[in-house]
């Protein structure tokens, strides 16, 4: 096995592996492949042996099945970063781990964006029980979208044509000032998404009267779109 370092940028290290594939115990194709990991990470030493898949008609199309979970959390926390900073948050001021509790790496990775996911700042955005409490109880008043992410829905989560966003909203307090906070707003159709889903938008919404960073968009407010 041969290691040539390929690139060392942003905290990672692209090496390309050379190695011999050994079919049931015997030496086969010569092949090469790459391999991300952390810029800490050792890379494989000469000997090492890894799993690998193969076809047979094609030697050297070749996975080898190693996995740097360091590298895959890595990935996670860019993705939250990334999503952070769309909302003007500075993913510097976060703590909470990018990789949640029970939470492959893995998984965390495609987590941060779809709408099963944590909001970046890592709290969970208001789910339906709670949206609907919000929706009766709630203190009304406006909102303005200060930025907007679009998320890839799940499947099977949203209507045909419905699209799902985080916000940053300035939300009008009742002392006359506003505040910040993020959300989890739902467009039902194309229309609506094009009516408020986008920055500087104004928006009524619903505040919880025992939390105040727990906002709802209140469609019964919204004109028909």
């Amino acid at each position: 096995m041969r290691v040539e370092p390929y690139d060392l940028e942003a905290g990672t290290r692209t090496d390309t592996v050379t190695g011999r594939l050994l079919l049931d115990g015997r030496r086969a194709a010569v092949v090469s492949v790459t391999r991300t990991t952390t810029a800490a990470t050792s890379p494989p030493q000469p000997g090492t042996r890894v799993p690998a898949r193969w076809r047979g008609d094609r030697p050297r199309r070749v996975r080898v099945d190693w996995s740097d979970e360091g590298m895959i959390a890595h990935v996670a926390r860019l993705e939250r970063d990334r999503r952070a900073a769309a909302l003007g948050v500075d993913p510097a001021t976060l703590t909470a781990d990018p990789v949640p509790p029970g939470t492959r790496p893995r998984d965390a990775v495609v987590m941060w964006s779809h709408n099963g996911a944590l909001l970046p700042d890592g709290t969970a955005p208001v789910f339906v029980d709670e949206a609907d409490r919000i929706k009766r109880h709630g203190r009304p008043t406006e909102a303005v979208i200060a930025a907007i992410d679009f998320l890839a829905p799940l499947p099977g989560t949203t209507p045909s044509g419905a699209s799902i966003a985080n916000v940053a909203l300035d939300v009008d307090a009742e002392d006359g000032g506003t505040y910040r906070v993020l959300a989890r707003f739902g467009f039902r159709t194309p229309a609506r998404r094009q009516q408020i889903g986008h920055p500087g938008a104004r928006i009524p919404v619903r505040v919880d009267r025992r939390d105040h960073t727990r906002v709802v968009l209140d469609a019964t407010r919204l004109p028909e779109s």
